[in-house]
C-alpha cells in the first residue's frame, strides 16, 4: 500500500449503525485505508528511422545506412559462436519452420517452408558465418563452415531416451551426469572471469564421458543398414563433446 496515494477521498458515515442517531465529522474514532491502483493511459511513442543514402564522391556508388535488423544479422555473421535451430510452426494452416539464429545478448528469426539448406541459405546468416556452430545435428548445417558443435541440450534429451530404452545399462546415466557436471564446471570457471574450464577439471570428465560412449558402442553397435532411432544418436562418436574448453556459454551448454 503506498504511504503517499495521488488521490485521496474521504467516506464518512451520516447514521448510526448501531440506533440510528445521526453522527458528526468530529466525533472520530479511526479511519480504515484502502487503494485502487489504476493504470495511467497508454500514449504510444512513435519513432521513425530513417535510413539515409549516400554516393560516394569517388566512384558514384550509393550506401544505405544499416537498419537495425542488418545491424544484428551483421553482428550474428561476426559473433565467434552463435546457436541455430529450426522449428516447426503453423502458418495459414500448412507446415513452416521457424530458424533462429541467436547469441545470448543478440536473436534474429526467419519463417520458411523449408526446414533444410534452402532456408539457411535464405537466412543469410550461416552462409556468410565463421565461427562456431551450434545446432541439433540436422545434416544441412554441414554444408555451412567446418566449425560446428552439437547442442548438449539435445544430448541431454537423448541419453534420457536412452536410458528409459536401456534400463539394464549406466552408460546413459553416466554420461548425462558428466555433461552437467561439464556444464556446472564451464559456469564456475566463467564466474570466475576464466577464460577455460582448467585442464586438470575438464580432461577427466572427457575422458570419462568418451569412454562411456565407446563401451555403450560396444554394448549397442549402430545398424548401418538401418535409420537408427533417436535415442541412438547419442552413442554416435561425432556426438562427443569437443575437448576446447571453452567458457563460452553457447559453446557449452546448448
Amino acid at each position: 500500500m503506498g504511504e503517499n496515494p495521488d488521490t485521496i477521498v474521504d467516506h464518512a458515515p451520516s447514521a448510526c449503525s448501531g440506533c440510528g442517531a445521526g453522527l458528526r465529522r468530529t466525533d472520530r474514532a479511526g479511519v480504515i485505508r484502502r487503494q485502487v491502483v489504476d493504470l495511467p493511459p497508454v500514449c504510444p511513442s512513435v519513432t521513425e528511422h530513417r535510413l539515409h543514402r549516400l554516393r560516394c564522391h569517388a566512384c558514384r556508388h550509393i550506401t544505405t545506412a544499416a537498419g537495425f535488423a542488418e545491424r544484428v544479422e551483421q553482428a550474428l555473421r561476426a559473433a565467434s559462436v552463435a546457436h541455430f535451430d529450426e522449428t516447426g510452426i503453423r502458418v495459414e494452416g500448412k507446415n513452416w519452420w521457424l530458424h533462429v539464429a541467436c547469441t545470448p545478448h543478440l536473436t534474429t528469426y526467419l519463417p520458411h517452408p523449408q526446414r533444410g539448406g534452402e532456408a539457411m541459405d535464405e537466412f543469410g546468416i550461416l552462409t556468410r558465418f565463421r565461427g562456431v556452430a551450434v545446432h541439433d545435428g540436422l545434416m544441412s548445417y554441414q554444408d555451412f563452415g567446418r566449425k560446428h558443435a552439437r547442442c548438449n541440450a539435445h544430448h541431454l534429451r537423448e541419453l534420457v531416451a536412452a536410458g528409459e530404452a536401456h534400463p539394464e545399462h549406466a552408460c546413459p546415466r553416466i554420461a548425462k551426469k558428466t555433461l552437467e557436471e561439464l556444464n556446472t564446471a564451464a559456469h564456475t570457471a566463467r564466474d570466475a572471469d576464466l577464460a577455460a574450464i582448467p585442464a586438470h577439471i575438464v580432461d577427466p570428465l572427457i575422458s570419462r564421458f568418451v569412454r562411456t560412449v565407446n563401451l555403450g558402442l560396444l554394448l549397442h553397435p549402430p545398424d548401418r543398414g538401418r535409420k537408427q532411432a533417436r535415442h541412438g544418436t547419442c552413442c554416435s562418436p561425432a556426438t562427443s563433446p569437443s575437448r576446447s574448453p571453452t567458457t563460452k556459454p553457447t559453446a557449452t551448454y546448448g
